[in-house]
């Protein structure tokens, strides 16, 4: 995952979340390069604002590139 690209949260893998949604569509703005903890990147939510993800529970749904 990289600056730029396009994500969802991913509830087909997990599904212990259970009401719905709320999040949108985000865009990565720090990929997490030169953190302690590369496994997080910051995401930029429509509805919700900055969060920090693990990338394990995201979807790319279109890349940066």
């Amino acid at each position: 995952m990289k600056i730029g690209d396009l994500v969802k949260m991913d509830f087909e893998e997990n599904d212990s979340w259970k009401f719905g949604d709320v999040w949108g569509v985000g865009i990565i703005i720090n990929d997490g390069s030169g953190l302690a903890n590369a496994d997080d990147v910051e995401v930029l939510w429509p509805g919700v604002g900055l969060s920090w993800e693990m990338k394990t529970m995201l979807d790319i749904i279109n890349d940066g590139a």
